[in-house]
């Protein structure tokens, strides 16, 4: 199973998310913050496989905070917002 940390300042992004994974079977919310600094906590610990981030945190506080996590060996690459829509899409069942 797939695991995916939310961060975004909005609760209601999250919690649609989290509606949308709940009858997704293949993938499961490992945690979900409200702000970059406590985000980074999270995915070091539960190394999930999926990171979202609010691209409202500004693209400088968005690019330190990837930039910190792979410092310190995490992996990823970045998607644009059409990417992680359909790959959320395509998790849910028909």
């Amino acid at each position: 199973m797939d695991t995916l940390v939310i961060c975004d300042s909005e609760p209601v992004p999250t919690e649609g998310l989290r509606s949308l994974l709940d009858a997704a079977h293949d993938f499961a919310l490992a945690g979900a913050e409200s702000a970059l600094p406590d985000a980074l906590q999270p995915v070091r610990q539960l190394q999930p496989s999926v990171f979202l981030l609010d691209k409202a945190f500004g693209v400088h506080a968005v690019r330190d905070c990837l930039r910190t996590l792979r410092e310190q060996g995490g992996k990823g690459e970045s998607v644009t917002e059409g990417e992680t829509f359909r790959f959320l899409q395509s998790a849910l069942p028909p």
